[in-house]
């Protein structure tokens, strides 16, 4: 386990790069699969919902304290409403949560590579010590966490993103729980589910917390196809949650997000369907690229793939640079880590049409 004290040379790296010219809509020139936005559309009665009365959603308030998406959340999950904390997308509950409840003091225990904003928040924001657990490429990435536990000896916080952000490997609930039982009684265990959905068989945490030092985030935006409307929730232990909740300010949720998620919720067989498909359309994806010979696939559990390139001829920020000149925007995940080499870039998952076009683009660039 390695410490990086309270200051880190990573920032937390969100591409976005497609916004550069401040588009109002689409491009079909540009290629996407930078940020890990759907493929497909929200569900039909989302989109009805949100063309109609669109003057009406604009310019109304929404429920202060956002009972109609906690509402429809509770209902649709059989949760209890009292551990619901509403959050405009994750990061909001993600920045609101941590600042809340983390300190200075805490010891902090999270594995490289994963989601960088939490080791941003908690070592530029907080100014947590911040112990790295680094994956390493020769066993996929894979988290040992009986060794986990063991490391977590001292620390307030261990931050597990299930199915982890670039490498996607996914734990079952009994693992995880097991896990969690291992802990020391002060550790506070923060699983990010953001991407669960879209895993073969998900097994979520989030009617695990209640008595355990346990907080679950599920970022809708992502699953729904809602990012562009910013909609989330934590599950939280019930003392705990009515803490966080007295500094949430009202009318968190906009009213359009909050119909949104309302109306996603009551079609699961169609988010199903795009779970299904983007698994085939992945693995389909993964097997393409493999057939280029240029990199080492690493296909996870959620919509991306990881690709190491073979060799590091170009490296991954030279690469992603000239992807873009070819109007296809991919993530650079070595600026996210201390552990992965200057060659590992991530792919969302489109759909056949685009991934063909991704494949032929990174052909293209490959052959240059």
């Amino acid at each position: 386990m390695k410490s990086f004290g309270n200051r880190s040379t990573i920032s937390a790296h969100h591409g976005g790069a497609a916004w550069e010219n401040s588009r109002l809509q689409p491009d079909p020139r540009v290629i996407d699969a930078d940020v890990l936005d759907a493929w497909f559309d929200p569900a039909p009665g989302v989109v009805l919902a949100l063309s109609q009365n669109t003057g009406w959603m604009a310019r109304t308030s929404p429920p202060a304290n956002c009972s109609l998406m906690l509402d429809s959340i509770a209902k649709a999950k059989n949760l209890d409403p009292a551990t619901l904390v509403p959050g405009a997308g994750s990061s909001d509950l993600i920045y609101r949560i941590l600042l809340r409840k983390a300190s200075p003091a805490d010891r902090v225990l999270i594995v490289d590579p994963s989601y960088s904003e939490y080791r941003h928040i908690f070592e530029n924001v907080i100014g947590c010590s911040v112990h790295i657990h680094p994956l390493q490429e020769e066993s996929a990435f894979r988290i040992d966490l009986n060794l986990l536990a063991k490391e977590a000896q001292g620390c307030r916080w261990v931050i597990l993103v299930n199915p982890n952000n670039p490498v996607g490997k996914c734990f079952s609930r009994l693992e995880l729980l097991e896990f969690q039982h291992e802990l020391p009684p002060e550790t506070w265990l923060w699983v990010d589910e953001a991407y669960l959905d879209y895993v073969d068989r998900p097994e979520s945490l989030e009617h695990d917390v209640e008595g355990r030092n346990m907080i679950v985030l599920q970022s809708l935006s992502k699953t729904l196809a809602l990012s562009g409307l910013r909609a989330a929730y934590a599950v939280v232990p019930r003392e705990s949650a009515r803490d966080i909740q007295s500094i949430t300010p009202p009318w968190l949720v906009s009213l359009p997000a909050q119909i949104a998620v309302r109306q996603a919720l009551r079609d699961p067989e169609y988010y199903q369907a795009r779970y299904c498909e983007t698994r085939d359309l992945r693995a389909l994806l993964a097997n393409k690229i493999g057939e280029l010979n240029a990199f080492h696939v690493f296909e996870g559990a959620a919509n991306w793939i990881l690709l190491l390139e073979a060799g590091g001829v170009l490296g991954a920020e030279e690469l992603c640079r000239r992807c873009a000149e070819q109007g296809l925007l991919l993530r650079n995940a070595s600026l996210t880590s201390t552990t992965l080499i200057d060659s590992a870039i991530r792919v969302a998952v489109k759909d056949s049409a685009i991934n063909e076009q991704i494949v032929e683009r990174l052909q293209r660039v490959l052959s240059t």
